[in-house]
């Protein structure tokens, strides 16, 4: 399983980092002023996806990050 997120502005830890609930990672970034300040978030159990440009209606390999995140919450 693996997280991707974009649209960061700083980010904080090294790829590949074991990080813990509550941990800062990045800050929100806005597309050097292209977006409103926002976080993709993408959870995947496909550690192959690309990144891509968009969104897509095939989701295979990718994980729903709300049913991921309440299932897994201590």
């Amino acid at each position: 399983m693996e997280s991707f997120y974009a649209h960061c502005n700083e980010i904080l830890v090294k790829k590949g980092a074991y990080v813990t609930k509550g941990e800062k990672i990045a800050t929100i970034g806005n597309n050097d002023g292209q977006y409103y300040a926002h976080l993709h978030l993408e959870m995947r159990d496909d550690l192959t996806l690309p990144v891509g440009p968009g969104y897509s209606d095939d989701t295979t390999g990718y994980l729903n990050p709300t049913e991921f995140i309440n299932k897994n919450r201590k």
